[in-house]
């Protein structure tokens, strides 16, 4: 019989879940006061200082550590913030983003040959025509760049998922993640001097703000460190298979706290464009066997 999770990895997997789904409306308020790309950097930047003061660099190759800290940061984190600056809302991004399950099951099969069923095939053609319905009637809320922007950050971070169980990497993970966010930290407050200049990244040193200082650290501490190392965790322990339906319940979150503090208008055609995508990628779990031999028996 297919194991279940334990009681409490599954409360630490609901606590994370309920953090990420909050954290898309921290994130809007912070793009309300600075550029995505430096707030992005500042993120990182708590999340590795003073932290590496205590922990020590990782076990195992810099390199892994390295990949992982650009996917993350460059890659999953500075597109969704620029997306969600004017690409995109909070709610749509949210829903958007579960795109990363698919893209676990695919990485999972190409590269982990964890196989893929027909029932996940069907699920990926019913969430694509959720992502049908907010093209046709997206709009302002989420544009096609916004679209195309969040569904390569969610490309990353289903990338980076697969980077942590391919190497099979069995170090401290608090470690790995503070080290790592080093790697986001640099080329993101590179592009951003670049791109947005010195005053949008020096904004918090020079206009100091506790309102905005609370957002990054929550960012930092919450949802980066303390977050990702769970998730990592878990993700280390069981397949990916097993472990992302349970980001459904994000959107969830998301959608409910943007309705009620963004005043965000919750439209008929966004409450069916995430019940296809939501529906879709449940759907796999749903028709899941439930006997046989499995992959998914903890390590």
């Amino acid at each position: 019989m297919t194991p279940r999770l334990p009681a409490h990895h599954l409360a630490l997997a609901g606590l994370v879940v309920l953090i990420w789904g909050s954290n898309f409306i921290a994130v809007k308020w912070g793009l309300d006061r600075m550029e995505p790309l430096a707030l992005c950097a500042w993120r990182f930047l708590f999340s590795f200082a003073p932290a590496c003061l205590i922990l020590r660099p990782p076990r195992g190759h810099m390199r892994l550590v390295a990949a992982f800290g650009i996917l993350t940061g460059l890659g999953q984190f500075g597109l969704l913030f620029i997306a969600m600056e004017h690409f995109i809302s909070p709610a749509m991004a949210s829903v958007v983003v579960q795109a990363q399950a698919f893209f676990n099951v695919a990485l999972a099969g190409v590269v982990l040959r964890e196989g893929i069923r027909p029932s996940q095939i069907l699920g990926c053609l019913v969430a694509a025509a959720g992502l049908v319905v907010i093209g046709f009637y997206g709009g302002a809320s989420a544009t096609l760049i916004g679209v195309l922007l969040t569904l390569t950050a969610a490309l990353s971070w289903a990338v980076s998922n697969v980077i942590v169980r391919k190497c099979d990497y069995r170090g401290d993970l608090l470690n790995f993640m503070v080290w790592s966010s080093l790697f986001a930290t640099l080329p993101l407050a590179a592009l951003s001097l670049t791109l947005e200049g010195p005053e949008a990244l020096t904004l918090p040193m020079t206009r100091f703000d506790w309102s905005l200082v609370a957002l990054i650290a929550w960012q930092a501490y919450a949802n980066t460190v303390f977050s990702y190392a769970v998730w990592n965790a878990l993700v280390r322990r069981y397949s990916l298979s097993r472990i992302a339906p349970l980001t459904l319940l994000i959107p969830v979150i998301t959608i409910a706290l943007a309705v009620v503090l963004l005043d965000e208008k919750l439209a008929g055609w966004k409450i069916l464009s995430a019940a296809l995508i939501i529906t879709g990628i449940g759907l796999p779990h749903m028709l899941r066997p439930r006997m046989g031999p499995t992959r998914d028996t903890p390590a």
